[in-house]
């Protein structure tokens, strides 16, 4: 399984966002709604072997966990805008097969997934090993850690450590969220790892 986990610092946590100015008034979860998109989406359907987390700590209710589980989706729309909608479905309480909304903040589910012996964690970082060099090993879902347009803050980068959760590099610049998880769902491809 590949798992993908972003913080996002300022995401609104209720409904209380118009999704005609998404951007502007839900704390950037158009960012997320792409980050799904590009984790999940493939121009033929939806990859089954990807979970998508989120830990929104925008107010008024944070810190909530939003879950996307690629094999249990029934369809997954084309546009952040649909993904918006479906957000604002979520935070109303209405159930929608394979999203989850929960209570959980970002230390807790980082540190469930390193006290799994299944599971192997990862920090996307610029100066971390370069992904082409890590040996993923086979057989264990592989979570990787990104920031979302901010970026991760120092506490959360020293609780990584303190983890002692190894850092991996994409590349010699700094890419979007999108774009990091397009290369590592490419890269992992490539390796026919979770196929």
């Amino acid at each position: 399984m590949r798992i993908f986990l972003i913080k996002a610092s300022k995401a609104r946590t209720s409904p209380d966002f118009n999704i005609k100015s998404f951007a502007s008034s839900s704390g950037r979860l158009d960012v997320i709604a792409r980050a799904i998109l590009a984790a999940l989406r493939l121009s033929n359907g939806t990859r089954e072997n990807v979970t998508f987390l989120c830990v929104l700590e925008g107010p008024p209710n944070p810190p909530k966990l939003l879950k996307v589980v690629g094999s249990e989706v029934e369809e997954l729309p084309e546009s952040e805008i649909s993904i918006g909608e479906i957000f604002l479905r979520l935070f109303k309480g209405e159930k929608i097969k394979g999203f989850y909304l929960e209570n959980k903040s970002f230390k807790e589910i980082v540190s469930e997934y390193v006290r799994n012996p299944q599971a192997v964690v990862y920090y996307l970082e610029r100066y971390g090993v370069d992904i082409r060099d890590i040996d993923f090993p086979k057989g264990k879902s592989l979570v990787f850690i990104l920031g979302d347009h901010i970026g991760l803050d120092k506490e959360s980068e020293l609780f990584l450590k303190k983890m002692k959760i190894q850092a991996i590099s994409l590349g010699p610049k700094v890419y979007f969220t999108t774009h990091c998880i397009t290369i590592v769902n490419e890269e992992l491809d490539r390796r026919k790892l979770f196929s």
